[in-house]
């Protein structure tokens, strides 16, 4: 039947057929209805179905009168079709109604089968709707199970922004949709999901899916970072809300680790050496026989070049636009302005000429008609009058914000989001003079309602690109202003020609494809392929972030890119956020392979087969051996041995410091012994191993914690020497305590 409804149709009309035969497909199982190719052949039952059909659309169907008017015309079109009613494309005629009654009188839906058709949605904080795909467990679970889950996910929904929502349903779908494999039914489901169950059923579904992401070659890291996600929604939506059991250990979330040479999918393999300061991959290659100190000149140089490409295309679009400027305004002066009699195009002066077409367009401005650049061009006159307007396009607006960043990278998408040249009242706001200095004001949510507020001081180069920009946007503001537009307020404005709306700015947008163009141009400082790289991941965020590191490699210090950045301290989990996969990551592998390397040589150097064992060219080999090959022990690791063998030789040992290998099942022992301790009887006393670890465990705990909090006011201390794995292993711990009666009998004495 599908081939059916296609074939009727003209190739203009397939995306309509394939829509029509998908809604046949769901009136016939709605209603049980059985038609089949064959049953065309019976004129009275083909009438009966499609009279139904017709009747389903105009009844079930959410959409315009046209839009269920051109899904009829369709049906009325099939060869088999004899209906002969007349419809309307502007109201429900009198025979579209006549199939609606029969399709209610004569066809009985199945509401759980109706249910499954519309769908499940769920409401987003901003008011947005998402479609929450739950179809792969509808006819798998009962009604008052799928139910719970959907309420669930609609409680989750509401502190998520629509955006961020999709992408958290769309990894949970991950999860959502192995569940009929491992349960076939509610009751089996609530079995494999107890808390005894539930972290070998989780295993066993990331196993599956594992097993088609490498199946489909799908990039294994990606696969990874979808996973984490789909686990961290997985026990929002059904674990906090009780849907199924609390996991007794954490669920399993694993970080996708690989070395340096092997690819994880084959787009990865085709994209891997197009990488940039933006999308967080180097892109130099640098020998392992090179120093530490060699290797970072050529990172700092890689990313230098990054941001000068960057800024050189983007210097080069406003350069260009506004050199334009300048021409419009001598052309406006020096033409005539075309009287705005109801767009007659009938008119004495010449148009092809610059300069009237200029000095018209400064008087009449942007009119968001039809025609309105046939009139003003002539009807035979063809000019590009982006160029000759130099009107302020997003691409221009783009390139504006790229120049800015890279001057100040304090400023963030968000900052610029929210940066207005105007206040409430109309007074003078995000760019004006305070005791002398220049500055630009807006505002950075992360900061707090408090701190929201910041100011970016200016230098010579910033405000002079900034003045430029106003006077560029001069005409579109003014105009917005008259036409009472708030939009004039905002300090970023663009509009794409002379007919269209004005734009303000969007946080984190892609580069225009005509910004993207440009970027994709080789330059001094990068080369054709790592130009088109950059093109394809460049954004304002990833911008600012290059310059951030750019900042940290010219001085080496953290606190001078944490107060570039706009940080007002440096922070070590916030930091890391710019700094460590583009860089921390590369030295650590490169230190790792350095190692193995010089281990391989030490095992292999008198084989024939060295060179094809370790990661080194023949002719470097002698410069890695003189940097990083393995020697004799050093004198203090010899002594420290030998001490270490001569105490443990010792009946008793006496120390003075001790160190702990953390983990989390320690934390939860050292957390119940406390526990424990700290609310027995002052008569009970305790065991010799409760005496031993009692002051080491109160001792761990309130470091931690004391470490915890410092680090949720921002207070100096100790915050910075507990790292963000330890931080999690004591959440962890503490949300998850032992049964104390487990461990009672060893640390408080029995009485007899």
């Amino acid at each position: 039947m599908n081939d059916l409804l296609r074939s009727t149709n003209a190739p203009s009309q397939k995306d309509r057929a394939s829509k029509l035969a998908a809604l046949l497909n769901a009136f016939l199982h709605m209603t049980s209805t059985k038609f089949k190719f064959i049953s065309t052949n019976d004129a009275k039952f083909t009438e009966h179905v499609l009279t139904g059909f017709v009747g389903f659309i105009y009844t079930e169907i959410d959409g315009s009168v046209t839009n269920k008017y051109q899904l009829a015309r369709l049906v009325m079109r099939l060869p088999c079709c004899n209906l002969s009613f007349k419809i309307s494309n502007l109201k429900l005629s009198d025979d579209a109604q006549l199939a609606v009654d029969y399709y209610k009188k004569n066809f009985n839906v199945d509401e759980q089968v109706r249910r499954f058709y519309e769908g499940w949605f769920v409401e987003a904080k901003d008011g947005k709707t998402a479609f929450f795909d739950l179809t792969s467990i509808y006819l798998t679970y009962d009604e008052m199970h799928i139910s719970q889950i959907h309420e669930s996910v609609k409680s989750f929904a509401v502190k998520e922004a629509c955006n961020s929502l999709k992408a958290c349903l769309k990894s949970l779908g991950l999860i959502i949709k192995k569940l009929p494999v491992i349960a076939c039914d509610s009751h089996t489901f609530h079995d494999v999901m107890s808390s005894k169950k539930i972290n070998k059923t989780i295993s066993c579904i990331y196993s599956l899916c594992l097993n088609d992401a490498v199946q489909s070659e799908h990039c294994l890291k990606t696969f990874h970072v979808n996973w984490q996600s789909a686990i961290t929604v997985f026990k929002e939506v059904f674990v906090k809300k009780g849907i199924v059991g609390k996991p007794r250990i954490e669920l399993l979330a694993p970080e996708f680790k690989t070395s340096g040479k092997q690819v994880t999918s084959k787009t990865k393999e085709r994209k891997g050496k197009d990488g940039n300061a933006f999308n967080n991959k180097l892109i130099t290659p640098i020998p392992l026989s090179y120093s530490d100190t060699k290797a970072k000149e050529l990172i700092f140089e890689s990313i230098k070049a990054d941001i000068n490409h960057v800024t050189f295309h983007c210097r080069k679009i406003w350069d260009e636009t506004m050199k334009n400027h300048e021409d419009f305004k001598t052309l406006a002066e020096q033409g005539q302005v075309r009287p705005l009699v109801k767009q007659s195009f009938k008119n004495p002066l010449d148009m092809t000429r610059d300069e009237n077409v200029c000095a018209t367009f400064r008087q009449c401005g942007f009119r968001y008609q039809d025609r309105y650049n046939q009139w003003l061009l002539g009807a035979k006159n063809v000019k590009n009058l982006t160029t000759l307007l130099a009107l302020p396009t997003i691409t221009v607006m783009q390139a504006f914000c790229y120049l800015l960043i890279e001057i100040h990278p304090s400023i963030t998408p968000s900052w610029l989001a929210k940066w207005d040249l105007y206040d409430d009242k109309g007074d003078f706001h995000g760019f004006k003079e305070v005791k002398g200095v220049w500055i630009a004001l807006s505002k950075k949510e992360r900061k707090g309602k408090e701190n929201a507020q910041q100011e970016v001081m200016l230098t010579v180069e910033s405000k002079k690109l900034i003045e430029e920009y106003l006077e560029l946007t001069q005409q579109l503001r003014t105009q917005l202003q008259q036409e009472s537009n708030d939009g004039f307020r905002k300090m970023l404005i663009s509009a794409e020609t002379i007919a269209s709306k004005a734009q303000t700015y969007t946080a984190n947008s892609r580069p225009t494809k005509e910004l993207g163009k440009k970027l994709a141009e080789p330059s001094k400082h990068k080369a054709e392929t790592e130009a088109v790289s950059i093109a394809k991941h460049l954004t304002h965020s990833r911008m600012r972030s290059a310059v951030g590191v750019r900042v940290y490699l010219e001085t080496g210090s953290v606190h001078a890119m944490a107060e570039a950045l706009g940080h007002e301290k440096y922070v070590p989990s916030l930091i890391s956020h710019y700094l460590p996969k583009p860089l921390w990551d590369y030295f650590t592998n490169r230190w790792i392979r350095q190692f193995q390397n010089a281990i391989v040589y030490e095992a292999m150097k008198d084989s024939r087969y060295l060179h094809k064992a370790i990661d080194i060219h023949p002719d470097e080999l002698n410069s890695f051996l003189e940097k990083h090959g393995l020697g004799e022990l050093p004198e203090h690791i010899r002594t420290g041995k030998k001490k270490a063998k001569d105490i443990a030789n010792d009946e008793v040992c006496q120390f003075d410091e001790a160190i702990f290998l953390v983990s989390t099942s320690l934390l939860q022992l050292f957390m119940a012994l406390v526990t424990i301790v700290d609310n027995a009887p002052s008569e009970t006393k305790t065991t010799q191993f409760a005496k031993n670890w009692y002051e080491a465990a109160k001792f761990v705990l309130s470091h931690i914690s004391v470490a915890l909090k410092n680090r949720e006011v921002n207070s100096p201390g100790n915050a910075e020497m507990i790292s963000n794995d330890i931080a999690e292993m004591y959440r962890v711990a503490a949300n998850n305590p032992l049964n104390n009666e487990l461990i009672e009998g060893a640390i408080l004495c029995q009485s007899v």
